[in-house]
């Protein structure tokens, strides 16, 4: 093999990784965002209603 084979298997290893990190960065963004959203401490200004 030459050099030029070794730099083309060099490029596609590093277009894998960041192929397959990319998606795996944007799921786990977004699975803290909603964990985030859905675990909000509720606010000091919220009003109860007592139903008789």
């Amino acid at each position: 093999m030459t050099i030029s084979d070794l730099q083309l298997i060099g490029k596609k290893i590093a277009v894998g990784i960041v192929v397959a990190t990319v998606p795996l960065v944007i799921l786990l963004g977004g699975l803290w965002l909603i964990q985030k959203i859905l675990t909000k401490q509720p606010s000091a200004t919220n009003t109860t209603v007592n139903l008789k």
